[in-house]
């Protein structure tokens, strides 16, 4: 992760530092700048935070029966300082786009997404129309 950045310009030195912790708001003038490819200004200077890789990663997703119990949950995370790699809250609208793009499965997959299907909206009594996912991503040794 870029934490500091100098950069020379035409019109003289940009240096800029990072937030830390990172927040997902907004754009990066971080971006900007190493996306330019040098049409900015020529970066003389990063400083960058690196960490060692971890030795487990593990990915997991949580269905909610609408969005507000999924806020709840993400409150909760946050009340237990539980800190994933990366966490996100969809919304039906969200959700649907995404299953929407997903390419064309094969009969068994097809069977055991309608097995979960049923499972959900039958058995646990979700509506499709209001059903929330937060998907996370877990790194530790």
């Amino acid at each position: 992760m870029v934490v500091r950045i100098k950069m020379v310009t035409a019109k003289g030195t940009l240096e800029k530092s990072c937030q830390v912790p990172r927040i997902s708001a907004g754009p990066d003038v971080h971006e900007f700048i190493l996306g330019s490819e040098g049409t900015l200004g020529v970066i003389t200077e990063v400083t960058m935070k690196i960490k060692p890789l971890p030795e487990c990663t593990k990915y997991g997703s949580f269905i909610f029966p609408d969005f507000e119990k999924g806020i709840k949950f993400m409150q909760e995370v946050s009340r237990r300082k539980v800190n994933p790699a990366s966490i996100r809250l969809m919304d039906n609208g969200q959700l649907r786009f995404g299953l929407a793009l997903k390419p064309e499965k094969g009969l068994i997959e097809r069977f055991t997404d309608h097995i979960k299907q049923m499972y959900i909206t039958r058995l646990r009594g979700f509506n499709p129309a209001k059903i929330a996912l937060c998907t996370a991503v877990l790194r530790g040794n």
